[in-house]
């Protein structure tokens, strides 16, 4: 990563495994057969969930080359769902006022 990096994916976020994962991004598996964290003879792996994918920290950098890379059609997709969330908002609080105006009438 570069010196120009926010490290999104290096600092507070993911977790840490000493049992056997495989990094979804470039397929790599590590501590294969160990299946508990508290293994001594595993290696402590960090991963990540990005979409559907777990992604180990040997990919971090590739990962996060690909957002920045792609950024521009990120920004606009979000960007999309969050208007499609407040149309969504604002059918739901006017039908919670014309159920308020039944009840008002009912009274």
């Amino acid at each position: 990563m570069s010196d120009k990096s926010p490290f999104p994916f290096d600092i507070g976020c993911g977790s840490s495994t000493s049992s056997e994962v495989v990094c979804d991004w470039c397929h790599t598996t590590y501590n294969k057969g160990l299946l508990n964290d508290d293994d001594p003879e595993g290696e402590s792996i960090r991963t990540i969930n990005f979409g559907d994918l777990q992604v180990a920290q040997c990919c971090f950098d590739k990962l996060e080359l690909a957002v920045l890379q792609n950024i521009g059609n990120i920004i606009p997709w979000i960007e999309s769902l969050a208007a499609a969330n407040q149309t969504e908002a604002n059918r739901l609080r006017e039908l919670a006022n014309r159920g308020n105006e039944v009840l008002n009438k009912i009274e």
